[in-house]
């Protein structure tokens, strides 16, 4: 019994290793549904595209960034618009550091991203520092 109580207390931080950094690599639909963002990897830094919505079109063409606070932008297409920027792998479960543009207000947010299991992740927005509790989080899954 002592054998097996060894074994079992040398292999347990094996199942619980941190997550590859490549994890996070994928399509993953929102809460609410209406929209499919992928998630990719760029010389090791992670970022987010929408690559779905379920209306595409506003009056009959496709929507653009209307609300975006630089005019020079405003015509951009919602559709393959890069809405999260520089996340970095936190060597565990999480990305940090990032950002992400809410094209509903034209904002951007500081946010962070955990992975807690391979087809959820929770997004957390937030203004000034993560641990000052004033942000909003959703959760993501994973696109099959």
């Amino acid at each position: 019994m002592q054998k097996l109580m060894f074994l079992f207390l040398t292999l347990l931080p094996f199942g619980m290793m941190a997550q590859s950094a490549n994890a996070i690599v994928g399509v993953w639909i929102g809460e609410e549904q209406d929209g499919k963002f992928e998630l990719f990897e760029q010389n090791g830094k992670y970022f987010g595209k929408v690559v779905w919505l379920k209306e595409p079109n506003r009056d009959g063409a496709p929507k653009k960034d209307i609300n975006n606070p630089d005019p020079a932008k405003r015509n951009q297409p919602i559709m393959g618009l890069v809405f999260m920027r520089n996340f970095e792998f936190d060597g565990k479960n999480g990305w940090k550091d990032g950002k992400i543009y809410d094209s509903r207000t034209g904002k951007t947010y500081n946010c962070e991203l955990t992975l807690l299991d391979a087809k959820t992740v929770k997004l957390r927005g937030y203004l000034g520092y993560a641990w000052m509790g004033m942000g909003k989080s959703v959760i993501w899954k994973r696109v099959e």
